[in-house]
């Protein structure tokens, strides 16, 4: 006949204080646990959207890659108002640009919705954001910022050790917008990140980007 004894009960009262005391985390698949903890991170944009900075406040950044990767960007536009970037290695003629839109897209208005918009020369550059602790795509289409990255870039101040270099960029709204791009001395710090594009490189990771036609406005 079985039935409760002093020493048995008194034994698994022990077993049951040992794994309450000493080992009180769930064990769970690391695969799992990776998920999870990925969950809780904050999402980050894979681009640097400038023209989504907050007044005054600069984001600041590293180039990853001293040449910028270089095209001509169209907007497309949907009956309803949906935008899509359209891109091109070249300079597009009227006739690309509407063979590659196709019939639902026609091309976006400017700004005084007076004409169409022109292709946009792009100067795009994997950064890494420091704000945001990871790689981030920089798409540059503003003439302004454009120049001032050439402007920096062609000074031989800077060209000798580009990557070596900081950027704050900064956006001030008032009577009309603008963006200022000042290079800054780099802290004496150890960059490492952490890849969403596992073994890409940073120039393959943006054209992996542009394929999935990611919009960075």
């Amino acid at each position: 006949m079985t039935g409760w004894h002093p020493i048995d009960t008194l034994s698994r009262r022990h077993s049951w204080r040992t794994i309450l005391f000493t080992d009180p985390l769930m064990k769970l698949p690391t695969a799992l646990l990776e998920q999870l903890e990925n969950a809780d991170q904050p999402r980050t944009d894979s681009y640097l959207r400038y023209t989504k900075l907050d007044h005054g406040k600069p984001a600041t950044f590293a180039l990853l890659e001293k040449d910028p990767f270089c095209y001509y960007l169209v907007w497309g536009q949907t009956a309803d108002g949906s935008m899509k970037p359209f891109r091109f290695l070249e300079q597009p003629s009227d006739a690309d640009i509407h063979a590659e839109l196709g019939a639902e897209y026609t091309r976006a208005m400017n700004y005084d919705k007076t004409a169409v918009r022109r292709p946009e020369l792009c100067l795009t550059w994997p950064v890494y954001n420091w704000d945001a602790k990871c790689v981030q795509v920089l798409e540059v289409s503003h003439v302004s910022l454009r120049n001032q990255f050439a402007k920096i870039g062609l000074n031989k101040k800077y060209s000798k050790n580009l990557l070596g270099w900081d950027f704050e960029l900064t956006k001030t709204v008032g009577d009309m917008t603008r963006y200022e791009l000042m290079p800054v001395p780099r802290d004496e710090v150890t960059v490492s990140y952490k890849k969403a594009s596992g073994s890409l490189s940073p120039l393959e990771y943006v054209l992996l980007l542009i394929v999935m036609s990611e919009t960075p406005t």
